[in-house]
C-alpha cells in the first residue's frame, strides 16, 4: 500500500570546488641520533645474531626454496613517509603488510609535544627479508650508526631519514603468532574433547603464486613432521589471505605457548595461528509452546505467489516445514547438509528465518510478500549442546565465499538468487574479538560488499561472561553500565563485525512481550530504562575508532541470575532457562511439533529484524528508482544501509542515564564520542525509513563520486519555519561501500564526508549525539543537528547546500568511481502541526517540473 506521503526526492548533484584536507594533527618528539643508536642498537645486534645462528637454515633446502624472515619496523613518528619510502625503494625487501598498535606508554624519546602523557599509537610495518636482504640492512644501519658519520650510498640514502624516525626493530616471532587471537582461551575449552584439534593457519600473503607455493610446502612440512595433516588450504588475492587448515596433536598445540618445544611455532611463514570459529549465540534450556503463551496468534500463510527475494540468510539450516516457514524459503543446499542435520538441531535459523519472515511474535508486523534465500553456513555440534558451529575440516572463510559466489553468480554461470541485495549474517565467532586487525572474515565481507554492492547487516556477537557489579547507593541499571566500562576491554565487537563495509547492528534490551515477572528469587533485569543497550551485546568501536554498531535494534529482554560473591561485590550471569522475556520465534522440538515457539534473545535476532526492515525499505524506494532517473546510479543496497541509520536518534533518556553512568574525569571532555562506543548512532525507528509525516519531510538521493573530486546537492527548506521558535531537527546521512586495501593500516580506500551549509538565512542548530569527527571515520556519516534557542530566519527560496568530498586515503592505481546514498530529514515535533512536507513537495515541484 502506498502511505499517503511518500519520501521525496533529492535534486541530482553537480560538480563543486573539492575541499583541502586537513593537515595531521600532533606532533611527536625524535631522539637525537646518539640516543637512537644507543636504543636500536641492541636491537639490530638480536638481528645479526640470527643472521648468524640461522646462516645454515637460510640457504636453499633441497626443494630450492629459501626460508626468510619477517621483519618488523616500528615509528611513531606523525608523518611516516621516509621509513615507508626507504623500504619501498629497497627490492630486497618484499613488502608484506602495515598495521597500527594503539596503547604505547609514552617515554623520554617518543612522546606528544603538547601532551606528554598522552598514549601513543605505533604504526608497524612488515617486509619480508632473506639472507641478503638482512645483510644489506645491518651493513646499512652500522653505516649510518658509526662514529664516523659515513654517508650512505646514494640508492639507499632514503635509509639515513628512515633510521631516524624508527622506535623499534625486531623479527616477527612466536609470540606475534598467537597473541590477541584468543588461542588460549580456545584451547583451554577445546582440548579435553579428543586427542587432536584443527587450526587455522594463516601464512604472510606473498603476491608471487610461486612464492605462495613454496612458503605453504615448507608450513606443510612443518606440519607433518608435528605429527599433523593438512585438512583445507584457501587463497583469496583481493583480501591477501593465504591460509591452511591443520589437525594437530593436542601435545603438539599445547607446545605452540612454549616457543620452545614445538618447531612449527617458528616457520617463518606462518603469519598468526587462529582458533577455529565458535558461533556464539544465546541458546535455551527450555522453551515454551504456543499452546502455553498468552494471546497465542496463528501464523500467516504465506502468499501463493511470493515475489523473488531481496534478503538471503546464512546461516544454519531452518526447519522448512515448521508452520511459520512453510513456503516462504528458498533453500538451497548444495552441499546436502540437510541429509545429516537432524531437526532438533535446527534453533538458530529457524528462529532468524522466523524473526525475517514475521518479526517478534509477540506483536502484530506486516505480511511480507517476498521469499528468503536461505544457504547453510552452520553445522551442528556432534554432542548434546545443541550448537551449531562452523562445519568441521573446512575453512569458514571458503564456506561463506562460496556461499556469495552461489548467490550473485560469476561472470559464467548466473546466480541462484540474483535479485538479493541484502544479506544476514546473525553470526559472530567468540574467538575473534576486535582489537586492531580486521579479521579475514571482515575483509571478505568488504571486498564482496563493494565488488558487488550488497549490503551485508551483521550481528555485533553477544558476549555471556558474567559480570561483577559493585555494592552501593546507585541503581542496578547504573552500576551495571559501570561494570561493562571496566570489561569492554573483554567484551568487544566479534567477527566479522568490525567489517567497515558491513551495518553493523547491537541489541536493545526491548522485545514486544508484555510485563515481566520474577519466577525465582536470584533472578535479575539489569536494565530498566527504555531504549537502553542489551547487557549481552558486544561493545563498539570500529576500525580506526569508526561507529561500531552503528546501529541498535530490539534484542530482546536479557534475564541474569545473581551470585553473591563478598560484601563489595556480586556477579551476574546470563539466565538461560528462557521462558520469557525476550523475542517469540519459531522453534525445533523434540517429536516433530511444527508449531513451537521459542523465546530467544541477542545481537543475533537484532540483526534479523534490521534485516526485515532493509527488506521493506527496498520495496518502499523501488517505485522512486523507477521514477527518478537520478537514482539510476544509487544500488538499492546502499540506499537500504542510509534509509535504515538515518532513521536513529538517541533518545533523551538514554543519553541521560548513560552520560551518568559512564562519566569519568577521563572521558570528560569525550563523552560524547565516548558513548558512540555503546549505542552507535541508536536505535532503528523503521516507520521513518518507509514514509514521511505532516511536520517531518524525508528524502533521498544519491550518484557517484569521483575520488578527489566533490559533488553538490541543495534540498530546499521551508520558509514557512521563518521565525520558528521551537524545536526544530536537521539530520543528514551519507553511506558508500569502499575498496579496501588489505595489509595497508589505513585499509578504507575512499573517504567521503557531507559537509552542509544553509544559504538565504539560518535555522540556528548545531550538531548533537555522535561527535562530529567520529562520523567521519567509517562508510557511514549520520549528522544530527538540532537547535531549540532563538528564531528560525529562513526566506523562501532559503535551501541546505551539501558538499560530498571524496577523498583516497590508500595510495594505488585504483581509480573507481563511488557510488553514494543520500538521505535528508527536516522536521519539527508533530504536534505542531506545521506542514513540512507539503512546503518540501512544492518547492520540489517548482524545481524538478516532473520525473523523469
Amino acid at each position: 500500500m502506498t502511505p499517503d506521503r511518500p519520501l521525496l526526492v533529492i535534486p541530482a548533484g553537480r560538480a563543486s570546488a573539492p575541499r583541502r584536507p586537513p593537515s595531521p594533527r600532533g606532533k611527536q618528539t625524535s631522539p637525537k641520533k646518539g640516543r637512537l643508536v644507543e636504543r636500536l642498537g641492541p636491537r639490530f645486534a638480536i638481528l645479526e645474531g640470527v643472521l648468524s645462528s640461522r646462516n645454515a637454515e637460510l640457504a636453499s633446502t633441497a626443494e630450492g626454496f629459501a626460508p626468510e624472515h619477517v621483519v618488523v619496523f616500528e615509528t611513531t613518528a606523525t608523518n611516516a613517509r621516509a621509513l615507508v619510502r626507504a623500504l619501498q625503494e629497497t627490492p630486497e625487501l618484499s613488502w608484506l603488510a602495515s598495521s597500527d598498535l594503539e596503547g604505547i606508554v609514552p617515554d623520554d624519546d617518543f612522546h606528544d609535544v603538547e601532551k606528554p602523557s598522552k598514549l601513543l599509537t605505533a604504526r608497524l610495518f612488515m617486509v619480508m627479508a632473506n639472507v641478503q636482504a638482512l645483510t644489506q640492512l645491518l651493513s646499512l644501519w652500522k653505516r649510518w650508526s658509526s662514529a664516523s658519520r659515513a654517508k650512505l650510498p646514494a640508492e639507499h640514502k632514503a635509509w639515513s631519514a628512515a633510521f631516524s624516525c624508527l622506535r623499534d626493530v625486531r623479527l616477527w616471532g612466536p609470540k606475534d603468532r598467537i597473541q590477541e587471537s584468543e588461542l588460549r582461551l580456545w584451547w583451554a575449552e577445546t582440548k579435553s574433547l579428543g586427542a587432536s584439534a584443527s587450526v587455522e593457519i594463516e601464512l604472510w600473503f606473498r603476491s608471487s603464486s610461486d612464492d605462495r607455493a613454496a612458503a605453504a610446502a615448507s608450513v606443510e612440512a612443518a606440519v607433518v613432521a608435528a605429527g599433523g595433516r593438512v585438512e583445507a588450504a584457501s587463497v583469496i588475492e583481493p583480501i591477501r589471505y593465504h591460509a591452511i587448515l591443520a589437525r594437530l596433536p593436542s601435545r603438539k598445540i599445547e607446545g605452540l605457548f612454549d616457543e620452545s618445544t614445538v618447531e612449527l611455532v617458528r616457520a617463518d611463514g606462518i603469519y598468526l595461528f587462529r582458533p577455529t570459529p565458535q558461533h556464539a549465540y544465546p541458546v535455551p534450556s527450555e522453551g515454551t509452546d504456543t499452546s502455553d503463551v498468552e494471546s497465542s496468534r496463528p501464523f500467516p500463510p504465506a502468499p501463493v505467489n511470493l515475489d523473488p527475494p531481496t534478503v538471503a540468510l546464512l546461516d544454519g539450516l531452518p526447519l522448512e516445514r515448521h508452520r511459520a516457514l512453510d513456503g516462504w524459503l528458498r533453500v538451497d543446499d548444495p552441499d546436502e547438509w540437510g541429509s545429516d542435520y537432524s531437526a532438533v538441531h535446527r534453533r538458530h535459523g529457524t528462529a532468524m528465518a522466523s524473526l525475517l519472515i514475521h518479526g517478534d511474535r509477540n506483536v502484530e508486523g506486516p505480511v511480507l510478500s517476498r521469499s528468503i534465500y536461505v544457504r547453510p553456513i552452520l553445522r551442528p555440534r556432534d554432542d548434546l549442546s545443541g550448537s551449531e558451529e562452523a562445519p568441521l575440516g573446512e575453512l569458514w572463510i571458503d564456506v561463506l565465499h562460496r556461499a556469495v559466489v552461489q548467490i550473485v553468480g560469476t561472470s559464467n554461470r548466473t546466480g541462484a538468487a540474483p535479485t538479493v541485495r541484502v544479506i544476514n549474517l546473525s553470526v559472530g565467532d567468540r574467538y575473534r574479538p576486535f582489537v586492531n586487525e580486521i579479521s579475514p572474515l571482515a575483509r571478505l565481507i568488504d571486498w564482496l560488499s563493494w565488488k558487488h554492492q550488497i549490503l551485508f547487516v551483521v550481528s555485533a556477537g553477544n558476549h555471556l561472561a558474567p559480570l561483577v557489579l559493585e555494592t552501593g547507593s546507585e541503581s542496578t541499571e547504573s552500576r551495571a553500565f559501570r561494570a561493562l566500562q571496566r570489561e569492554h576491554r573483554h567484551r568487544r565487537l566479534l567477527s566479522p563485525a568490525e567489517s567497515i563495509n558491513a551495518l553493523t547492528v547491537g541489541a536493545l534490551h526491548e522485545d514486544g512481550g508484555g510485563p515481566w515477572s520474577r519466577r525465582h528469587v536470584d533472578e535479575v533485569e539489569l536494565v530498566s530504562s527504555p531504549g537502553m543497550p542489551s547487557p549481552v551485546s558486544a561493545l563498539g568501536r570500529g576500525h580506526r575508532k569508526s561507529v561500531k554498531p552503528e546501529l541498535f535494534a530490539p534484542g530482546g529482554r536479557v534475564v541474569h541470575v545473581r551470585h553473591v560473591d563478598s560484601p563489595d561485590t556480586h556477579s551476574v550471569s546470563f539466565d538461560r532457562r528462557r521462558l520469557g522475556p525476550g523475542h517469540r520465534a519459531a522453534a525445533p522440538q523434540r517429536g516433530g511439533v511444527l508449531t513451537h515457539e521459542e523465546y530467544s534473545c541477542g545481537t543475533s535476532n537484532a540483526a534479523a529484524l534490521v534485516t526485515r526492515t532493509a527488506m521493506m525499505v527496498i520495496d518502499a524506494t523501488e517505485s522512486l528508482r523507477r521514477a527518478y532517473s537520478n537514482l539510476d546510479a544509487v544500488p538499492p543496497a546502499l540506499l537500504a544501509k542510509c534509509l535504515l541509520v538515518h532513521t536513529s536518534a538517541w533518545g533523551e533518556k538514554a543519553r541521560s542515564v548513560l552520560s551518568s553512568s559512564l562519566r569519568t574525569p577521563e572521558n570528560e571532555s569525550k563523552l560524547r564520542d565516548h558513548l558512540a562506543g555503546f549505542v552507535g548512532y541508536r536505535s532503528l525507528r523503521s516507520e521513518r525509513a518507509l514514509a514521511c509525516t505532516v511536520s517531518r519531510a524525508t528524502l533521498v538521493g544519491g550518484g557517484v563520486a569521483t575520488l578527489g573530486s566533490c559533488v553538490e546537492h541543495r534540498v530546499p527548506l521551508p520558509g514557512i519555519l521563518n521565525a520558528y521558535t521551537g524545536v526544530r531537527r536537521i539530520v543528514i546521512t551519507l553511506a558508500w561501500f569502499s575498496p579496501t586495501r588489505s595489509g595497508n593500516r589505513k585499509y578504507r580506500v575512499a573517504a567521503l564526508d557531507v559537509v552542509s551549509t544553509q544559504s538565504r538565512g539560518t535555522f540556528a542548530v548545531t550538531g548533537v549525539d555522535v561527535d562530529g569527527i567520529a562520523t567521519k571515520r567509517g562508510t557511514l556519516q549520520h549528522t544530527v543537528l538540532e537547535g531549540s534557542s532563538g528564531a528560525v530566519n529562513a526566506y523562501d527560496d532559503a535551501e541546505l547546500v551539501l558538499k560530498i568530498n571524496a577523498v583516497r586515503e590508500v595510495d594505488g592505481d585504483l581509480d573507481e568511481s563511488i557510488p553514494y546514498a543520500l538521505a535528508v530529514s527536516v522536521e519539527v515535533p508533530e504536534s505542531t502541526e506545521i506542514p513540512i512536507y507539503d512546503a518540501i513537495r512544492a518547492r520540489l515541484a517548482v524545481r524538478i517540473k516532473a520525473p523523469a
